[in-house]
């Protein structure tokens, strides 16, 4: 692809992205943010997120997520995930990337380089924690299971019961280390079960403990086997993955036979989920 095409491929617009938000909605209590997700305890900044997803088959999809974090104290992210109503506690699957702090890189090098930037019951079993290389994690089924979470991980009860998107998904839960200053943290990823025929990447801002119409986005996401072509906001590689990839190091989070595809976020947009259309073609 010629630098004329990078060019030509512009930073994404609000018709590219579907939500259910209509309207910005306060949380009884507050939750922490810069530019991405939630947060369990306030957050110095947070820059150059990267979001990896593909389908596996049989409704189920891999999602990994990696940035630039600042915390000044141990700090967990929470990441709403569109699992099936009432799923399972080992619904979802962890997997450690821990020796591939750099995939994204890897990733990225399938594209030239772009010219933008950019009441009270009985005690309930606790949820398990998984160690996922350099931090920990849990699965969260539903709002109501947040009691159950390891205090480590532990948000102020109701700070999530009025954000009724989520009312009846699940919580990908990361346990992240305080930092001295801002660092990039190695890629965490996860398989899940989706309720959707389409590929999801959770980019709602919630900004301290509202959730505006917009955000300021710095994201890059990346995807496999999803709909590309004229007209179409997924910018496409043309080469297998697994020619710029690991397929070993990456745990087989990526399909190395596959393209890749790319969609950057940069600067003011609409604070919404991105979903992406699978292609038609794809076959487990």
């Amino acid at each position: 692809m010629s630098a004329g095409a990078v060019d030509s491929h512009p930073v994404v617009t609000a018709m590219a992205r579907t939500s259910a938000i209509g309207q910005t909605m306060r949380l009884t209590r507050p939750l922490y943010t810069q530019r991405m997700c939630c947060f369990s305890g306030r957050v110095e900044n947070v820059d150059s997120t990267k979001i990896f997803a593909r389908p596996v088959g049989a409704g189920r999809q891999i999602l990994v997520y990696q940035m630039k974090l600042a915390a000044s104290a141990e700090v967990a992210m929470i990441l709403p995930i569109p699992v099936p109503p009432r799923s399972s506690e080992t619904a979802v699957r962890f997997i450690s990337l821990e020796a591939y702090p750099d995939l994204f890189d890897d990733i990225g090098s399938a594209f030239p380089r772009q010219l933008f930037s950019r009441g009270v019951g009985p005690p309930q079993a606790k949820l398990a924690v998984h160690a996922v290389g350099a931090f920990v994690a849990s699965f969260v089924p539903s709002l109501a299971e947040f009691s159950r979470l390891d205090r480590r991980f532990q948000i102020p009860p109701g700070t999530l019961d009025r954000m009724p998107i989520y009312s009846d998904w699940g919580f990908a839960v990361f346990q992240l280390r305080a930092t001295r200053s801002l660092e990039t943290i190695h890629p965490m990823a996860f398989e899940l079960p989706t309720r959707s025929d389409q590929l999801f990447f959770p980019t709602v801002h919630v900004h301290d403990g509202t959730l505006p119409d917009t955000a300021t986005f710095s994201h890059e996401l990346y995807a496999q086997h999803v709909v590309t072509g004229p007209g179409k906001s997924w910018w496409p590689s043309g080469r297998p993955l697994g020619t710029r990839v690991d397929p070993a190091r990456a745990a087989n989070v990526i399909d190395s036979a596959a393209s890749v595809a790319k969609l950057s976020l940069f600067g003011r947009l609409p604070n919404v989920d991105t979903w992406a259309a699978i292609a038609p073609a794809f076959a487990p």
